[in-house]
């Protein structure tokens, strides 16, 4: 569902709407389209991009594509396999 910025009065910032009644706000949000088109198959969580949905479904899948050359551990997002390299299997580690 998409986020409004109602004013005092009724009027919808977001989409420069005219004052409206309480009730009506509903339906005009019913209206817009959803600024997270891409969703999840498995829990229906919205994304607004596909490479964020694609990333969340490896929590589901337990996919895990990024791999460490040196000692083989394996992480479902780039930033984990980063953070491993600069921390857990540095090349002083292995020495």
């Amino acid at each position: 569902m998409p986020s409004h910025l109602w004013l005092t009065g009724g009027s919808c910032l977001t989409v420069r709407a005219a004052p409206m009644p309480q009730q009506q706000h509903h339906h005009h949000q019913q209206a817009l389209p959803d600024p997270r088109p891409y969703a999840c198959t498995y829990c229906g969580r919205r994304f607004k991009r596909s490479d964020h949905r694609r990333q969340h479904e490896r929590l589901h899948t337990g996919e895990k594509p990024y791999g460490c050359p040196r000692c083989g551990a394996k992480f479902a997002q780039q930033s984990g396999l980063h953070y491993h390299k600069l921390n857990a299997c540095r090349e002083d580690h292995h020495r």
